[in-house]
């Protein structure tokens, strides 16, 4: 297993029974916390082409979807009753959509909207918490 930067691009080869695999990760340089996860990735890609089985796709999950797991997750949490008020509110203002499909201009919404229902912005803070914790 080899992980190179080609550029600003980061790449990654693997050498299975004599043959070699190429592939590009779409990972920049600076966004490092991503390469784990994409390296998983890519070698469940190329172990299921090598093999010759089908490799397990990962399916986006909506906001909606997700917030059950959320709650198992974090059951022994002590203010998991404060995030079962708050992810209600955060899912109505931002909108009920695939995880991976939320950015900035989002959360400035959140932010501007929870901010001019006077509240205050240590109050806004903790919506982001639990945002940080929920991603």
């Amino acid at each position: 297993m080899t992980v190179y930067a080609r550029g600003r691009w980061y790449h990654y080869q693997k050498i299975i029974g004599g043959i070699k695999y190429r592939r590009a990760l779409n990972v920049q340089k600076g966004q490092e916390s991503r390469l784990k996860a994409r390296i998983e990735q890519v070698e469940d890609e190329i172990y299921a082409s090598h093999y010759n089985v089908p490799a397990e796709r990962r399916r986006p999950i909506k906001l909606s979807e997700f917030t059950p797991v959320y709650y198992e997750r974090k059951a022994s949490k002590k203010s998991l009753d404060r995030d079962r008020q708050r992810l209600p509110v955060i899912q109505t203002t931002i909108g009920d959509r695939f995880l991976s499909a939320y950015g900035p201009a989002h959360f400035q919404r959140l932010e501007s909207a929870l901010l001019e229902k006077k509240l205050s912005p240590a109050t806004v803070n903790r919506y982001f918490q639990l945002l940080r914790g929920l991603f």
